[in-house]
């Protein structure tokens, strides 16, 4: 990990390349932790994760094992995400005064909150929703045969959605603490904030249809004037 005497001054590339490798080492070795742990819970995960569906079936002889572990991966990331988090905004506020890096830790561990918080949201709202609608066309003709990997592909994918876009208004907090935003700003860009929403929405969500594309960017923008109303609070317009 890198020594800085000063660490309000800027780092080159390099320092800042070898402290992004340091931290991903140790995600790594964290999420490999918890994932050795989480293996044997594996079925009682999936017989959770599969009760908006119901019966999957598996249609290569490694696909099962495979799924084991797919879970295993995403329990162990989910139990590290405290560590990871903390990672994060250790690395990212490496330039910061000391003063002001005592708040990473408080940082964390709204971004775990706001993570899980996103993650329950897509569990309980999105998915529910997602596999309601698509299997609304099933008929005598189109009979669904999902199978697991295609089902977990879907979940982690809106989980993992979930969880990111919950961090907006944390990461707007962070950039009009520092100056780098402020609500004038915000505000003035919030058509082009629709557009990039579209797009990231239909980047994040290819396997499925506009529905889904809609469901996920419905938060962001709802998420996002939340942002603008914490940066008002922040830095009030008189001013920004």
């Amino acid at each position: 990990m890198i020594k800085n005497p000063n660490p309000a001054t800027d780092f080159s590339f390099w320092d800042h390349l070898e402290e992004l490798r340091f931290r991903l080492i140790k995600i790594v070795l964290a999420v490999a932790f918890f994932s050795f742990f989480s293996y044997p819970f594996t079925d009682t995960l999936l017989s959770y994760l599969t009760q908006p569906i119901g019966k999957l079936f598996f249609t290569a002889l490694t696909e099962a094992f495979e799924v084991k572990i797919f879970l295993a991966l995403w329990s162990g990331f989910f139990l590290s995400l405290p560590f990871v988090f903390y990672q994060v905004w250790e690395f990212i506020a490496m330039g910061l005064h000391p003063q002001e890096k005592k708040n990473i830790v408080i940082l964390s561990f709204f971004s775990f909150g706001l993570f899980i918080i996103g993650a329950f949201f897509a569990y309980g709202f999105l998915i529910p929703f997602g596999v309601k609608f698509f299997l609304s066309f099933s008929s005598e003709s189109l009979v669904p045969l999902l199978t697991i990997k295609q089902y977990l592909s879907f979940v982690g994918m809106l989980v993992l959605t979930g969880g990111m876009i919950f961090q907006l208004p944390l990461v707007i907090l962070f950039l009009t603490k520092y100056g780098m935003v402020n609500p004038q700003f915000l505000s003035q860009k919030r058509r082009e904030a629709v557009v990039i929403f579209l797009i990231l929405s239909a980047v994040i969500t290819p396997q499925t249809d506009v529905i889904t594309q809609v469901l996920v960017f419905l938060p962001l923008m709802i998420l996002y004037e939340i942002s603008v109303f914490i940066s008002r609070g922040i830095v009030p317009d008189k001013e920004a």
